[in-house]
């Protein structure tokens, strides 16, 4: 998940309300493929704590997609490629052609994974995070986590708030 500039959330009075981190928990509790988790997104309103945000989700079968909200819908965009990069912009305002000039970061990573078709260690993975971090001077806002998701393994190494120096590994089950 990635925060992003204020917009309308949707909020439809027909379905639950579920938290932003607890709807992760849920995807990952309950559903096994992109279509799953894109179907519990959208059964339910997703309620944030302050900034709005959007989602990448990928399954063990190497499909993904990127779920964001705003302007009161709900967007989908299924990767085109075996590989997706998300940062802190809403893909739905951008027109494609013009996405590489909207972030650096989002060009970086896109300019990167092209170049090798999303084929990364692990490793690699992480430094191109690094190279894309956004630092806080206070600690309180920029990149919280990274994460990469060895989904043959299953394994995540994740670095928590730009600590690259200490990278985290867990087996998944």
């Amino acid at each position: 998940m990635a925060a992003l500039p204020e917009s309308r959330m949707p909020r439809d009075p027909e379905k639950e309300d579920c938290g932003s981190i607890d709807v992760i928990r849920d995807i990952l509790d309950f559903t096994a493929t992109v279509d799953e988790a894109v179907d519990l997104l959208t059964s339910v309103n997703v309620v944030t704590d302050g900034l709005p945000i959007h989602y990448l989700i990928a399954d063990a079968g190497g499909r993904s997609a990127i779920v964001e909200f705003g302007a009161g819908e709900v967007h989908v965009f299924p990767a085109d490629d075996s590989w997706q990069a998300m940062t802190n912009f809403r893909l739905h305002e951008i027109p494609e052609a013009d996405r590489l000039d909207e972030c650096w970061r989002y060009a970086t990573l896109h300019e990167a994974l092209a170049a090798c078709e999303g084929h990364v260690s692990p490793e690699e993975g992480m430094f191109l995070l690094q190279s894309v971090a956004q630092p806080s001077p206070t600690g309180s806002m920029g990149t919280l986590w990274s994460a990469i998701y060895d989904l043959s393994g299953p394994v995540v190494h994740f670095a928590v708030r730009s600590d690259f120096n200490r990278i985290h590994k867990y087996g998944l089950p």
